[in-house]
């Protein structure tokens, strides 16, 4: 469970490509590049009523998490995108969401957990 909130404070990370106050923000580690599927729009406000920061954000210091508003960072800053050594992005980012969704018993439209639910191919900025 630790990883799986450790991977979506990296996902809430501050150069992701919106602020982490924005209602919804969009989801697209630059580390992906060129990216197999879309980034994800995710509802910060939303899950803000249901969880504290440092449920998701985190910055670990001899194994307890000192994260404070103000330090985020990018995901692949300590998470390699090749998934190689420790928790590798692609597998800290989708065990965060679905992992939480999974464990609230919350799966659902409302809390995704199949690829095409988060990664949509429609239009705009959600275009690889």
């Amino acid at each position: 469970m630790a990883a799986v909130l450790a991977a979506l404070a990296c996902l809430l990370g501050g150069a992701l490509l919106a602020s982490a106050q924005d209602e919804t923000m969009y989801l697209a580690d630059p580390a992906f590049a060129p990216r197999q599927r879309p980034g994800v729009f995710f509802m910060h406000e939303k899950h803000m009523d249901r969880a504290e920061c440092t449920d998701c954000h985190h910055f670990y210091e001899n194994g307890t998490n000192v994260w404070e508003l103000g330090m985020e960072t990018s995901c692949s800053a300590c998470h390699d995108a090749a998934d190689g050594g420790r928790l590798g992005l692609r597998r800290a980012m989708h065990g965060q969401c679905m992992g939480c969704h999974e464990a609230k018993g919350v799966a659902s439209p409302a809390a995704p957990v199949m690829c095409g639910e988060c990664h949509v191919r429609d239009s705009g900025e959600a275009k690889p």
